[in-house]
């Protein structure tokens, strides 16, 4: 399986929950939240690295980095 920009925030969070730290460190600190992992529920990673001024394709590279997809 690999993670593509149009997953949602929380699907990836809820199959690989050892992204969260990844997410963490490139800015989505408010993924501890609970408020916030209940909105993650609609924000894709591209809508999330848009709005955060991250580059999405290298986020998507360290998300699948993260999980060993080869």
């Amino acid at each position: 399986m690999e993670i593509t920009e149009e997953w949602k925030l929380e699907r990836v969070i809820d199959l690989f929950p050892e992204t969260v730290r990844l997410f963490h460190d490139v800015g989505f600190t408010d993924l501890e939240s609970p408020v916030m992992r209940h909105a993650a529920k609609l924000v894709s990673i591209k809508e999330a690295a848009g709005l955060m001024g991250a580059d999405v394709e290298h986020l998507v590279l360290r998300l699948n980095q993260c999980i060993q997809v080869d």
